[in-house]
């Protein structure tokens, strides 16, 4: 990184050196996070990754200093640029994009990618000055570069998001737009919030009867994976009886029977069937044929996971998902043909019971997305 000043005024060229442990090549402007994973403690401030959902909040720097041809990794040392709280906003700094950005747009972590991103995962690192293209091409983009917040985010007008941890329960109607969710039931199903313990959940419990269903949609489809956008969604939540459960969670177009029908265009992830454990990755839009793959990640009952989607876009429209569990990259789909990015969805729940004459109930700790327009 070079020309790094504040208000005219060149700043120290704040560095440190950190052991890349990846296999990949390294090139000026890319972006680094800390192993936090690690089992050995001190390895987790001193070894860099590629970011990933797990360690989206642990950057590392940005990679300086390095032949135009790259570096190749493992066990080598790598020189980063860093954010020193103690001198704010930087100006004049350059970081490495595969994105399409223009003048005003906040960058940062892309999972899964070294590449800095349109920001809604972890918290903003970058913010444009100059419109810089890297759709086909990775370039280098200028502006300033330090600890952003959310709040910088949302005052910029061009990003929203959504946060609920669910301390009261949520406001659901019956009809559309008469709450902040669409609430469908099949038989004697109830919506509460769980008592007790330091995590409070949205509790969503069916009826005891075969087939008893609820349905949830947030009201007001808020995602369209169209040009420019990128956007992330995540919940973290638990079945009461996986094996005896039907669920679909994540984004979807309106639609009221999920699990029995399927909506035209959608994408999350899906259990169903009796005496299974591991939930499909499920992706559709109007005019294509359905993805669905299993994960390959056993559910445990009664026991948290979390499930990520992140949305990323270089050139023309969204063109890519990738889906996590539990910070995990389970896949990423890379065809238009598979994923809808014409229809607006919304967050979308249903949970319904598949077998016995049991209650089945799908409690939420929390769920967050964002979009950057």
């Amino acid at each position: 990184m070079s020309n790094i000043s504040f208000n005219g005024v060149v700043m120290s060229n704040n560095a440190r050196t950190v052991i890349y442990t990846g296999s990949d090549t390294l090139r000026n402007g890319m972006l680094l996070c800390y192993d936090s994973g690690s089992a050995t403690a001190a390895n987790r401030t001193k070894y860099a990754v590629k970011p990933t959902i797990a360690n989206k909040d642990d950057f590392a720097g940005v990679v300086r200093n390095v032949p135009a041809a790259g570096i190749v990794g493992n066990g080598v040392g790598v020189e980063v640029s860093v954010c020193d709280p103690r001198e704010m906003i930087l100006n004049g700094a350059t970081v490495l994009t595969d994105e399409s950005v223009v003048n005003g747009d906040f960058l940062g972590v892309k999972p899964g990618s070294y590449y800095f991103g349109k920001a809604v995962v972890g918290r903003p690192l970058f913010k444009v000055t100059a419109s810089a293209d890297g759709s086909s091409t990775p370039t280098l983009a200028t502006g300033f570069y330090g600890l952003f917040s959310e709040f910088d985010l949302r005052a910029s007008g061009s990003y929203s998001d959504y946060f609920d941890h669910f301390t009261q329960r949520p406001n659901v109607g019956a009809s559309a737009d008469t709450g902040a969710w669409l609430q469908t039931l099949t038989g004697s199903g109830t919506s509460t919030i769980a008592d007790g313990g330091s995590l409070s959940a949205w509790a969503m419990t069916t009826g005891a009867t075969d087939n008893n269903l609820n349905s949830y949609q947030l009201n007001g489809e808020t995602f369209k994976l169209t040009t420019g956008v990128a956007a992330y969604y995540e919940v973290k939540l638990k079945i009461s009886t996986v094996a005896t459960t039907d669920f679909f969670i994540g984004l979807a177009a309106t639609d009221t029977s999920i699990l029995a029908s399927a909506p035209t265009d959608y994408l999350g992830f899906r259990l169903i069937g009796a005496s299974s454990t591991s939930p499909l990755y499920v992706a559709r839009k109007a005019s294509g044929t359905e993805v669905a793959t299993t994960t390959g990640v056993a559910l445990t009952d009664d026991t948290f996971a979390t499930f990520g989607i992140y949305a990323a876009s270089r050139t023309g429209s969204v063109n890519s998902v990738s889906y996590f569990i539990n910070g995990n990259l389970i896949t990423t789909l890379s065809s238009n043909a598979q994923f809808p990015n014409t229809v607006a969805l919304t967050p979308s729940h249903e949970v319904r019971t598949s077998g016995g004459s049991a209650a089945k109930t799908m409690s939420f700790d929390y769920l967050r997305y964002a979009i950057h327009r």
